[in-house]
């Protein structure tokens, strides 16, 4: 965390899992099937090196109050244990029309992700700058999209389905990550303030 802070700061932040490498890398074999598919199209390609697992998106939160945020999160991170995850299909938000996102979707057999992610929600609620009223969908960002023809939507769906022949990662969720976000006209930076483990033990609640 930054040394100096000053009062009037505030930061963009949000709470996310973190990706183990070799997820990473799958994710970056799909993303560049899709990419050669629409190779001239108006979309923004996420960095594979900031992949995350989005679970509650505060906004600006005044920088002195991280710690205390902090604390609220390493609190409830303690109540639950690791549980697996695994990534599922290419999707589209909205998959009808103009997509806005290309994603994957993130599956969790057990349900503990959307018992953690009402959780945090709860937890932060007095931190969020402006609470989200959509529901909650576990996915990984491949990329945002500017625009899309209708030729280039048909292209990149049909490798979309191709794409579904990869085998799905799984992975462990050990820890949580309060993180930063910085925007630029080069894109977003990623800072992480925080990482909080889970209980050793299976989902305790």
């Amino acid at each position: 965390m930054p040394d100096e802070i000053l009062a009037a700061d505030n930061w963009r932040l949000f709470i996310a899992l973190p990706l183990p490498g070799e997820v990473k890398e799958r994710l970056q074999v799909a993303q560049s099937a899709l990419r050669r598919s629409i190779p001239r199209a108006d979309v923004r390609w996420s960095r594979v090196d900031q992949m995350h697992l989005t679970l509650v998106f505060l906004g600006n939160v005044a920088a002195t109050r991280v710690a205390d945020l902090t604390e609220a999160v390493r609190t409830a991170a303690a109540r639950f244990g690791t549980f697996s995850l695994s990534s599922g299909q290419v999707g589209f938000f909205p998959d009808q029309g103009s997509p806005r996102v290309i994603w994957v979707g993130v599956e969790d057999a057990g349900s503990q992700l959307v018992r953690l992610q009402k959780e945090l929600a709860i937890t932060v609620e007095s931190f969020v700058e402006r609470p989200e009223n959509k529901p909650f969908t576990a996915h990984l960002t491949l990329a945002r999209v500017n625009r899309l023809s209708s030729r280039e939507f048909q292209t990149v769906r049909q490798a979309a389905t191709e794409s579904r022949n990869i085998k799905p990662s799984t992975w462990q969720a050990t820890t949580i990550q309060i993180m930063r976000s910085e925007l630029s006209s080069q894109g977003a930076k990623h800072e992480c303030l925080a990482e909080l483990p889970f209980s050793s033990g299976r989902n305790s609640l």
